[in-house]
């Protein structure tokens, strides 16, 4: 990877009842493409728990993942995004945070 950064976004609040389809334009980039995301809560890959359906898609610089959701109140998740940037393989992190309406003050 030539590049790894946090994305100006972070960190984002989601209610733990939302399912969100997450869209991120890249500044300064033509073409997103090949997107690769995990998404990690303490270290361990919840892909499969967070994401379960639905699939990734881009157009032009934007990217659209697939929802995210079942997220845990209090919990923290990274999305890892890899994906190539004009022809560069390229990382990102989003960093969501879980919330219900028990704490949503806070």
């Amino acid at each position: 990877m030539e590049e790894t950064l946090w994305l100006v976004e972070s960190p984002v609040y989601q209610g733990t009842e939302a399912t969100v389809p997450y869209s991120i334009a890249f500044e300064g980039v033509t073409t997103i493409a090949s997107p690769s995301i995990t998404v990690y809560k303490g270290g361990a890959d919840v892909t499969s728990t967070v994401m379960p359906s639905g699939s990734h898609s881009t157009s032009g610089n934007v990217l659209t993942m697939k929802p995210l959701t079942a997220l845990v109140n209090g919990s923290e998740y990274v999305i890892s995004i890899v994906a190539t940037a004009d022809g560069v393989a390229k990382e990102w992190f989003l960093a969501v945070r879980g919330r219900s309406a028990l704490n949503a003050s806070q």
